[in-house]
């Protein structure tokens, strides 16, 4: 009787296990280095999840961008990948973009240890600085809230650290410009995922265990 209710229970477990989302290869086989391009409104239109190296982009979001703008995905280095949102129509609108990235079950001792977001603004014709405006962006991850001007555009960085095996990373750009001056352009926005090896707790205990043996050895022998 005890192992049929056994039976039951596992038939039961079963049917309560939810389908997945079918997972799509981001960068060619997992080959540092590689990358694959996709439409926003593909990649937000579908449930399917993402995966580049060990990192799984899926939950997409987006407002204001159009068909025509892309989003590309890279394993950079193997322990760096890159989300790259390419506003190929020219950002002058009130737009947002939102994305999860997660590190695969198989790899429980890695952390996201950092996100790093830049934006890149319309450049003055002829010139290399950012047209001047008040644009803005505004990046909320793990770490905190993260802000971007345009005024010190193209190349501004901000980097605020996470330690989580998961991230929901979004942005808001607000693209109106001060008096006499134009309202900006997004070009570019691109975030760059870093993670760190975390040794595991038995890992720490076998360390402890061999400071032990190298103390007690020490005491013996002097």
């Amino acid at each position: 009787m005890n192992k049929f209710g056994v039976m039951i229970g596992c038939v039961l477990a079963l049917g309560a296990i939810p389908s997945f989302a079918t997972i799509i290869d981001a960068c060619s086989g997992g080959t540092v280095g590689a990358s694959s391009t996709y439409s926003v409104t593909t990649l937000t239109s579908t449930a399917n999840q993402y995966q580049c190296g060990d990192k799984i982009f899926s939950t997409f979001l987006n407002t204001g961008l159009s068909g025509t703008d892309t989003v590309t995905i890279t394993d950079l280095t193997g322990n760096n990948y890159d989300l790259a949102i390419n506003v190929l129509a020219g950002g002058s609108v009130a737009q947002a973009f939102q994305f999860t990235v997660a590190i695969a079950t198989g790899n429980p001792t890695w952390i996201i240890s950092q996100v790093q977001d830049s934006m890149t603004t319309l450049v003055a014709v002829g010139g290399a600085s950012s047209i001047p405006n008040a644009s803005t962006m505004t990046v909320t991850q793990a770490g905190g809230p993260v802000n971007l001007d345009a005024l010190t555009a193209p190349d501004e960085n901000g980097i605020a650290n996470s330690a989580v095996t998961t991230d929901t990373i979004k942005f808001s750009y607000n693209p109106t410009g001060t008096a006499g001056q134009p309202a900006g352009q997004l070009i570019k926005m691109d975030y760059v995922i870093s993670q760190t090896n975390v040794p595991e707790p038995v890992t720490f205990s076998l360390m402890g265990i061999g400071l032990l043996g190298i103390g007690l050895l020490k005491k013996r022998l002097s």
